[in-house]
């Protein structure tokens, strides 16, 4: 742990009010409006604070984005005037990509971020080795069952069985040991107030058996070292909230402010799990201005009830209490008029 905090040392240039902002961005190969409402979000608030935007990458999956598939979702950024203040080579607190972070250098050393918090909770008690094979059906190949099915069978193993088990080479996870009988309070500033039974959860994985990090570890950890104090997502993340509130708990570790976005629903998509892309919009010949007004006006209602205006007029006024708790529905008449606008008025 300690060439950990040496490794990202306290932000020098850091005061009270200044938000650090990270958001990640899922292995996608090109960048999503639902990713875009997230950066617009993010860079907003950060600059509103004179903080700053941190990007990050989950790139988990075995097949990671190729560096052109990166680059043109950093172009799309750029050409939206979201560019993140660290994501890549930008920035201290690197590098930002979860497969990258597994392999830090410090003097000669080689460590793994992940694998080191995991070894400090497996030290103080807080997590175990399982040995429990997935269920026939119930897993993704390479993943061992994380369902509601799994008893907590090795919770409470020996010492010496897990050795006996460790020399016989058997692959295992480990596991958080979530505490009984205590009731987690979460108020959301989107979602308002959640509440969560720790005897409705089961004893979570921390890496996957190929040692990569699960979304709400890897969320914590990076959050932490990043120090990050708040971080932008979708709606979805709401249901890992328990597992990392007691993480942190478990670390002692502050939280950020989670900002849950409600997801976009297209109404002309085919399928619920179609995303749209800003590069369509960009090769459609809308403007840039055009799209980010288009995305304000999702989760933003300005004061004169205007539905075109600059972009200063959304950072000055926005509010995270504003953001409707509802599912955003595009409306193409309303970006066809805020286009016709820009390109009229030269707004």
């Amino acid at each position: 742990m300690m060439s950990l905090k040496a490794l990202f040392p306290p932000r020098w240039d850091w005061q009270p009010g200044k938000e650090i902002v990270s958001m990640c961005l899922r292995e996608f190969p090109y960048l999503a409006l639902q990713d875009a409402l997230g950066a617009l979000v993010a860079f907003t608030v950060a600059r509103r604070s004179a903080g700053k935007f941190v990007l990050q990458l989950d790139d988990t999956d075995p097949e990671p984005l190729s560096s052109g598939n990166l680059n043109h979702i950093l172009n799309m950024l750029s050409w939206l005037d979201l560019s993140p203040d660290e994501f890549d080579d930008l920035g201290q607190y690197g590098p930002y990509s979860w497969r990258e972070r597994r392999q830090l250098e410090y003097k000669d050393l080689k460590l793994d971020i992940y694998q080191e918090i995991v070894t400090s909770l497996i030290d103080q008690g807080w997590a175990y080795l399982c040995f429990c094979q997935p269920m026939h059906g119930q897993s993704p190949p390479g993943f061992f069952n994380s369902s509601s099915a799994y008893k907590q069978h090795c919770r409470e193993m020996s010492p010496d069985e897990i050795e006996h088990r460790l020399c016989m080479g058997q692959t295992h996870l480990v596991r958080f040991r979530v505490p009984n009988h205590r009731k987690l309070e979460y108020m959301d500033p989107v979602y308002g107030l959640h509440y969560f039974e720790t005897d409705l959860m089961e004893d979570f994985p921390l890496l996957t058996p190929d040692g990569m990090p699960m979304p709400y570890f890897a969320y914590v950890v990076d959050n932490h070292f990043m120090q990050a104090t708040v971080q932008v997502r979708r709606q979805s993340d709401l249901s890992i909230v328990p597992h990392e509130i007691l993480l942190s708990k478990a670390l002692g570790w502050d939280l950020p402010t989670w900002i849950h976005l409600p997801s976009i629903h297209d109404p002309t998509a085919q399928s619920l799990f179609e995303e749209l892309r800003v590069d369509q919009f960009h090769q459609q010949g809308y403007l840039p201005q055009t799209i980010l007004n288009f995305l304000a006006e999702l989760i933003w209602t300005h004061p004169e009830g205007k539905a075109v205006y600059p972009y200063a007029d959304f950072q000055q006024g926005f509010e995270i209490s504003q953001i409707p708790c509802k599912e955003l529905r595009l409306d193409y008449e309303l970006l066809s008029h805020i286009q016709r606008s820009y390109t009229m008025n030269k707004l």
